[in-house]
Order: structure tokens, then C-alpha cells, then sequence
């Protein structure tokens, strides 16, 4: 993807985000517990900063695994789970899914 393309994609993301939690504000819904989607977003951004490196890809998941944990831990009333063991579990298993998925979606680095 075209450096300048990729610029405007990560852009569009992010402010994107912004957007969105400033709707939910605007709607009064209580933003205190969406917080971790600018994160979710940033890990977005990330993933497709740089869908052929490794890294980057990697880094995207987690970050995008965790503000998903995180946003579900923040709902644990309305989920009906424990909220500290869910987002460590979550922490966890996705640290080897991550990796996982990553080494599938990206080639083999050049030595």
C-alpha cells in the first residue's frame, strides 16, 4: 500500500474513533466503560500500518485483543462474568493466538 494511502487510512481510523465516542457522549451514553476503543483503534491502525511485517501485525492483535478484553471486563455486570480474571485470561490467551494468527497472516521474514 502507497505510504500516502496508508497516512490517510490510519488517519481516517483514528479520528474515526474519535467520532464515535464523541456520538456515544453526545447520546449520553456513559463513555466511562468505551474508553478502551481509541485503543482497539490504534491497534487497528497498527495492523494496517504494516500488514506485511510481522511485528506490526502482532502488535495490532494484542493491542486489539486486549482494549476487547478490556471493554468486556468494564461491562461485567451486564456480561454476568468476574471482571479481573476475565481480562487476565483474556491478557493471556491472547498472546499465543496473537502469534498464531500473525505467522499465518504475514511471510516469513528474510534473514
Amino acid at each position: 500500500m502507497a505510504r500516502k494511502k496508508r497516512g490517510l487510512l490510519i488517519f481516517s481510523i483514528l479520528m474515526g474513533t474519535a467520532g464515535v465516542l464523541f456520538l456515544l457522549w453526545g447520546l449520553n451514553i456513559d463513555t466511562g466503560k468505551w474508553w478502551p476503543v481509541f485503543f482497539f483503534a490504534i491497534g487497528l491502525a497498527s495492523f494496517a500500518r504494516g500488514i506485511r511485517e510481522r511485528v506490526n501485525v502482532i502488535a495490532g492483535l494484542l493491542i486489539m485483543f486486549w482494549s476487547c478484553g478490556a471493554i468486556a471486563a468494564l461491562h461485567h455486570e451486564t456480561l454476568d462474568v468476574n471482571g479481573i480474571p476475565f481480562f487476565i485470561g483474556i491478557f493471556i490467551l491472547s498472546m499465543p493466538l496473537a502469534w498464531f494468527i500473525g505467522r499465518l497472516l504475514t511471510p516469513e521474514p528474510k534473514a
